[in-house]
């Protein structure tokens, strides 16, 4: 009896082991699957900040040039 026991606590513990081996496997896809979308997010956002750079620096430009540009109502 004790030897069935030994050898039904070792088919489960492979088992379990398959089964984590097969979880860890599906979590590492997905982490370089969300890894590549959060680098495109960071250059998102860095992109978005340069066009807000940009934007800012021409409107002090051409209010130089066009004196209504820069008064607000």
């Amino acid at each position: 009896m004790n030897v069935l026991n030994s050898l039904s606590l070792q088919k489960i513990e492979s088992d379990e082991v398959y089964e984590l081996i097969s979880q860890v496997s599906h979590l590492q896809e997905l982490y370089f699957k969300w890894a590549k979308i959060y680098r495109w997010m960071l250059e998102r956002r860095a992109l978005i900040e340069k066009m807000i750079e940009f934007e800012k620096r021409t409107h002090v430009l051409l209010s130089k040039f066009i004196p209504t540009i820069g008064r607000r109502k």
